[in-house]
């Protein structure tokens, strides 16, 4: 489990340095674009924050919070005002969730300064808060605000013409340019001056996505993941997993900790998923699932084992 662990937190090291002289790893598939970019090291402040408050090796703590000052750093790099959303909600998810509110003040104004101190030397010109004060200006009415309305609009209007298995993955683009063409429209605005151009489009938003390709059938299936998820993840906080993980020795870290951390992790998932498509393009949410399936594994049979030591070694016991 301790390499896992520590491998995912090497990839935001990994990706983090690369990709931050232009808010973009180039030769990356997926990285190459920041609205890519900017979620993934949103994503790796919230792990990272609590592998450094939870690991028990001083060396993976000091990687963790310098992953912390790169997420951070990176997500503003990345221009991204979908990330910087993320980041604002996986932030405020570290301070209610923080068992020690004074120190997370401290830790959490080192990095917000750094923040500010990226924005300040990155975009001296006030560029930075011009484009994010672009997320009330335009609303659903101009920019890439009324370009996702339409979108959105469409897959709706599709979405209740095929509402229980939706038009099919990877189907919403040509059904949209074959429907709306088919009923004689021209302009449909936001950019598409022809339904013709949503073709091969996606709909830049993972949950609109899935309702209109899989329907309802597809949403229950996404909430289901996210419950088992959650379920699965709130069962290393329990007291006999965090004393088995504590009995294993070089354990890497507290199990609570580690629970903690992936939620935020897919919280920064979920968040960023209502602005960019991820679901279907990056394997961060497969990632953090993973993780937390074969932790919940190993956790529930060192539980067992270490009871039937117990047992055994009571047995043995004279009475």
């Amino acid at each position: 489990m301790a390499p896992l662990l520590k491998l995912f937190l090497f990839s935001f090291i990994w990706f983090g340095v690369q990709g931050l002289p232009t808010a973009t790893v180039p030769w990356h598939q997926n990285l190459g674009n920041q609205d890519s970019f900017g979620p993934f090291m949103t994503i790796g402040l919230g792990y990272s924050y609590y592998v450094a408050m939870g690991t028990t090796m001083k060396k993976y703590r000091y990687l963790a919070w310098a992953v912390c000052f790169l997420g951070v750093a990176g997500t503003i790099m990345s221009f991204a005002r979908g990330a910087m959303i993320g980041l604002c909600v996986v932030f405020a998810a570290l301070a209610a969730r923080a068992p020690r509110k004074l120190a997370f003040l401290g830790y959490g104004a080192l990095l917000a300064v750094t923040g500010l101190i990226v924005i300040m030397v990155m975009f001296p010109n006030g560029e930075f808060w011009d484009e994010m004060a672009t997320i009330t200006e335009e609303g659903n009415t101009s920019g890439t605000g009324q370009h996702r309305w339409v979108m959105w609009q469409a897959a709706w209007e599709l979405f209740l013409t095929y509402p229980l298995l939706g038009v099919g993955p990877g189907n919403f683009g040509p059904n949209a340019a074959e429907y709306f063409a088919e009923r004689g429209v021209t302009n449909m605005g936001g950019g598409f001056n022809t339904p013709g151009m949503m073709y091969g489009i996606s709909v830049h938003n993972d949950y609109v996505q899935v309702m209109v390709e899989q329907g309802l059938v597809g949403l229950f299936a996404l909430a289901a993941v996210f419950i088992y998820f959650f379920g699965k993840v709130r069962s290393l906080r329990t007291e006999a997993v965090q004393e088995a993980w504590a009995s294993q020795p070089g354990a890497f870290i507290d199990s609570n900790m580690l629970a903690l951390g992936l939620e935020a992790a897919m919280f920064g998932f979920m968040v960023s998923s209502v602005f960019y498509p991820q679901l279907f393009i990056n394997y961060w949410m497969w990632s953090i699932m993973m993780l937390a399936l074969v932790a919940t594994t190993i956790s529930r049979k060192t539980v067992v084992i270490l009871a039937s030591t117990r047992n055994s070694a009571s047995s043995r016991w004279p009475k």
